[in-house]
């Protein structure tokens, strides 16, 4: 996988391009998707909670 990245050379992911556009992130609705699922199964996520965290701040961040 990594092999086939390579390939592709200079790409900015939707994500990036939308982070540098002042754009909103879709980041919220896929990382709290997860956390609701492991708050409802009762699954131990801190690493994600964590990302998710930081993700909310970045977007915050690019909103201002």
């Amino acid at each position: 996988m990594l092999t086939g990245a390579e390939r592709v050379g200079d790409h900015r992911t939707s994500t990036l391009q939308d982070l540098e556009r002042g754009k909103p992130l879709e980041l919220d609705v896929l990382l709290a998707a997860v956390v609701e699922l492991a708050d409802i199964t009762g699954v131990e996520v801190p690493t994600l909670r964590t990302v998710h965290a930081i993700s909310d701040l970045l977007a915050l961040r690019s909103a201002a």
